[in-house]
């Protein structure tokens, strides 16, 4: 029986759940390559990695919030950004940063790949057309 990427890549985020030894978290990465290969499964491998990440996020309650502004923010702003997003979503933030100089102010919120919020300047206009029209 094959087993696919998405269960392999849960079953290894299952076992490095909660663990902090860096020795023992290569001991077991190294164990499943092995078992991998014992098995003939490496050609796994082409599609674990984005799988994988997908399952150590869902594993660790980690959620990937994209933030699109027009300037670099502040460590202030961005703290408190993190803070409510972790209190709204519950669950830990991996913030990544995108400046795009086409947003005049406001900005976009993308988790996992699908925008939730979008309050750029733009956005507010097209509206604001769309109300008037």
């Amino acid at each position: 029986m094959k087993i696919s990427a998405e269960k392999y890549a849960y079953a290894l985020s299952n076992t490095l759940k909660d663990e902090t030894d860096e020795s023992v978290v290569k001991t077991r990465v190294s164990n499943f390559l092995k078992m991998l290969k014992k098995t003939n499964s490496l050609a796994v491998l082409r599609d674990f990695i984005p799988v994988f990440q997908k399952a150590w996020r869902k594993t660790n309650k980690i959620v990937h919030v994209k933030v699109i502004v027009p300037r670099e923010l502040s460590q202030s702003e961005e703290d408190a950004l993190k803070v409510q997003l972790k209190e709204s979503l519950k669950k830990e933030i991996k913030l990544e940063k995108e400046i795009d100089t086409a947003v005049i102010g406001g900005l976009k919120v993308v988790i996992e790949n699908e925008i939730v919020v979008d309050s750029t300047v733009k956005n507010r206009l097209i509206k604001l057309k769309r109300s008037i029209s």
